[in-house]
């Protein structure tokens, strides 16, 4: 009788445990339906290309483009293609895939001759050559092509070997850029007793962690040791760029730049995640396991702060900016967290993510549903306590639609 007693309470404890655990939480479906609206199909150098509209103001959210610079960009496109290969990949669906091929189209026609590229489209069909975010560079919006010529010469490597060359060669004209940087390997400054490298790129902890995760899908597409050799020194850095003072509220944080070395900002903030995701990838690196303790350390103690004081904007050694709380910063505690589950298998990590995503569900200071599947809509952000902006861009959109997609993966594979 007691051992029967014991074997009930033992099953009812476990119920309780399953119940609770990550794996039931609901992830809705991705809902392409929002980004159609915002997209049109325009000939371009010849091809037929897919653009998506920068903006969306409720209430009735039609298209509207970005004042001054023009009404689609290689940062929204980009960022688009990555998750349609994503979703085709796991749905097979011809018709997304068709979409990715059209969108990495249009980022190849914004790049230059010198592998750099453009941002922003002007509607009259010419290519913004001064504006602000818009003029020719190796930065923000040429990383963000990266990651996609990378992912769809991946993806393209034997449906359509030719496409995925194009792509290959398209990606190789820009990493020269990233090349100098490398020249400072080794180096370093100090700031407050902080040991700071000096090649990163533009000396952004969270631009090289973007251009990582291109690399590593051009990697995986054709891996050499070359490309290998540039993504662990990059690594290095990023592990290297993490706060080690106890007493700063970055404790553990990897920072956004070297010249403001003890400022983070939400938005971008992906080194976590490509430190992750390069010690499976390129887990014969002998400092792999360096990335991913670094990448562990920043989820355990920095994120687990933030998911605690509901996921700040900035935050320096003075000041914590509370808002505005966007996708794109959410995105990089929940892709974080999930990166590291992936490469260590402890579900501690995946709660972690799923805690992060409940942002979306509802689980934020505006007690609003950030994401609506049946419109595929995501607001652009919550602006205050009790208040959001009720807008949907394509970047917050499409940063959604980019969380779900990777959940989707894990939370549907290993569902109970």
């Amino acid at each position: 009788m007691k051992t029967k007693l014991v074997f009930i309470i033992f099953v009812l404890f476990l119920y309780i445990l399953l119940a609770k655990t990550s794996y039931t939480t609901y992830i809705p479906e991705v809902n392409f339906k929002h980004l159609v609206n915002l997209s049109r199909e325009i000939k371009l150098g010849g091809e037929e290309v897919l653009v998506i509209y920068t903006y969306a103001d409720a209430p009735d959210y039609k298209p509207v483009e970005a004042q001054g610079e023009g009404f689609t960009c290689v940062d929204d496109v980009a960022r688009f293609a990555v998750v349609a290969l994503l979703n085709a990949e796991r749905t097979h669906s011809k018709d997304v895939e068709e979409m990715a091929y059209k969108a990495l189209k249009f980022v190849l026609a914004m790049q230059d001759r010198d592998g750099q590229f453009y941002n922003f489209l002007k509607s009259d069909l010419t290519i913004n050559k001064e504006g602000e975010t818009s003029y020719k560079g190796h930065g923000w919006w040429a990383i963000r092509a990266l990651w996609a010529l990378g992912a769809g010469s991946r993806y393209f490597s034997k449906k359509d070997p030719a496409f995925s060359e194009r792509l290959i060669v398209a990606a190789y004209k820009l990493l020269p850029w990233y090349d100098k940087y490398l020249k400072q390997y080794g180096y370093y400054k100090r700031v407050d007793g902080e040991k700071l490298p000096l090649w990163l790129i533009q000396g952004g902890g969270d631009l090289t962690a973007e251009a990582i995760l291109g690399m590593l899908e051009l990697y995986k597409a054709r891996p050499t040791s070359e490309l290998a050799q540039k993504i662990g020194k990059f690594c290095d850095g990023i592990s290297e760029f993490q706060i080690h003072k106890i007493t700063s509220p970055l404790y553990c944080a990897h920072p956004s730049n070297i010249n403001e070395p003890y400022l983070w900002h939400a938005w971008g903030s992906r080194q976590t995640m490509a430190l992750a995701r390069a010690s499976e990838v390129l887990s014969e690196n002998p400092h792999s396991s360096i990335w991913l303790k670094s990448a562990q350390e920043e989820a355990d103690v920095f994120f687990k702060h933030l998911l605690d004081t509901h996921i700040p904007e900035v935050i320096n050694n003075k000041n914590i900016t509370p808002y505005p709380q966007i996708a794109y910063g959410v995105n990089s505690i929940i892709l974080g967290c999930l990166e590291i589950y992936r490469a260590t298998g402890d579900k501690h990590y995946l709660d972690m993510a799923l805690r992060a995503f409940s942002w979306y569900t509802g689980e934020n200071s505006a007690k609003v549903k950030m994401y609506d599947e049946q419109t595929g809509r995501c607001f652009d952000g919550i602006t205050g306590e009790g208040a959001f902006n009720c807008n949907s861009g394509a970047e917050s959109t499409i940063e959604a639609l980019l969380v779900i997609e990777e959940l989707k993966r894990e939370v549907v594979i290993h569902k109970h």
